[in-house]
């Protein structure tokens, strides 16, 4: 029988599974846009960093198809880790999994990437700490490379209370698939957990980091992806 906390993560790794499976947060025109940048690299063999890795599902098809060095893993969840373990391991390349804050992993980091992946995990900074995370994604980002950033964002103007309203009215009107309890558990998390910047907050500090966007893709008002690259 699992123990309570185990059962927590469980249940709730469970439902993240069920509304990427549904893609209420766009993760399959996601996949596309990934795919598109790792085949840039077709030509070499690149070491990748995944910051919020969780199970490590979403990159796996893609790495597999790949010229794939080295994968690096961060995420503050042991027991996703170890599932992110099974996931890759029969891979052929070097598998490195971290447990921790992202902010103090990656600012203790030594190597260098080609390719640096965040999904919908930076939004849990507050904006002192996001200018960290890109002033260090920048260091680590080799010279030719690319990172690809997915997040949630608030709209130009509207404090945190706001977009909270925003997108809870948004899951109760289109996430119909989950049920009562699940949308609630999802409501929680946010409310708790989320704190996105507006968009063009973000631009802005990535820029004066020194990066620059190379490609954007923006399903709807809240989940964006930005290609960035030196």
């Amino acid at each position: 029988m699992q123990d309570n906390s185990a059962k927590i993560f469980s249940d709730n790794w469970n439902l993240y599974q069920k509304v990427v499976r549904l893609n209420y947060m766009h993760h399959a025109e996601f996949t596309g846009m990934v795919t598109k940048v790792f085949d840039e690299f077709k030509q070499q063999t690149v070491d990748v960093l995944d910051i919020g890795c969780g199970d490590a599902e979403f990159l796996k098809m893609i790495l597999q198809k790949h010229s794939i060095n080295s994968y690096t893993g961060y995420d503050l969840s042991d027991p996703a880790l170890q599932i992110a373990s099974d996931n890759l391991n029969q891979s052929s390349f070097d598998v490195s999994l971290k447990q921790g804050d992202m902010l103090e992993l990656i600012q203790q980091e030594t190597k260098t990437f080609d390719i640096i992946h965040a999904g919908f995990a930076i939004h849990h900074l507050q904006d002192d700490d996001k200018m960290k995370m890109w002033e260090a994604c920048f260091k680590l980002l080799n010279t030719a490379g690319k990172m690809i950033y997915t997040d949630v964002f608030r709209k130009t103007g509207v404090g945190r209370n706001e977009y909270l309203v925003q997108y809870l009215t948004m899951m109760e009107e289109k996430w119909t698939e989950l049920n009562s309890t699940e949308r609630g558990l999802i409501c929680n998390h946010v409310s708790q957990y989320d704190f996105p910047s507006e968009l063009a907050t973000t631009i802005k500090q990535l820029e004066k980091t020194g990066f620059t966007i190379a490609g954007k893709l923006e399903p709807d008002d809240f989940h964006i992806m930005l290609i960035l690259k030196k």
